[in-house]
This record gives structure tokens, C-alpha cells and sequence, in this order.
């Protein structure tokens, strides 16, 4: 049952992750459309749009050869 509970946290901190993201966004668009001055705006969108965004960490999956699935 802890697996479950393990993995039902990591889903977890994932959305809330993600809800951080939606809540930045629409804070940017907020302000966004907030400003009156078209080239305050283009400021604005050139200095969100340079911002990298975070790195998933990638995860590697081996592959087993015919070899080593047949004797497993």
C-alpha cells in the first residue's frame, strides 16, 4: 500500500508543479493586458519569451536483447 501512497505523492507535487505554471501564466497575461503602451507590451513579451523553461530529467529505459528475454 505505501507504493500506492508513494506514487499517489509524486503525482501530487507534479500537479501542483503544474498548477504553479497556469497560475504564473495567467499572472503574465494579467499584466499583460493590463499595460497601454504597445511598446511596453513588446518589452514585456520579449523578456517572458527569453526565459527558458525547466528541464524534465530524461529517463532511461534499457532494452533487453532477444537473447536476454528468452532466458529471463
Amino acid at each position: 500500500m505505501s507504493d500506492v501512497f508513494q506514487i499517489a505523492t509524486k503525482y501530487r507535487g507534479r500537479l501542483k508543479a503544474d498548477l504553479a505554471k497556469v497560475e504564473e501564466f495567467l499572472r503574465m497575461a494579467e499584466e499583460f493586458s493590463k499595460e497601454s503602451d504597445p511598446e511596453a507590451r513588446l518589452a514585456f513579451a520579449k523578456t517572458t519569451a527569453n526565459a527558458s523553461p525547466p528541464q524534465q530529467p530524461a529517463i532511461e529505459l534499457t532494452r533487453r536483447t532477444p537473447k536476454e528475454a528468452a532466458t529471463a
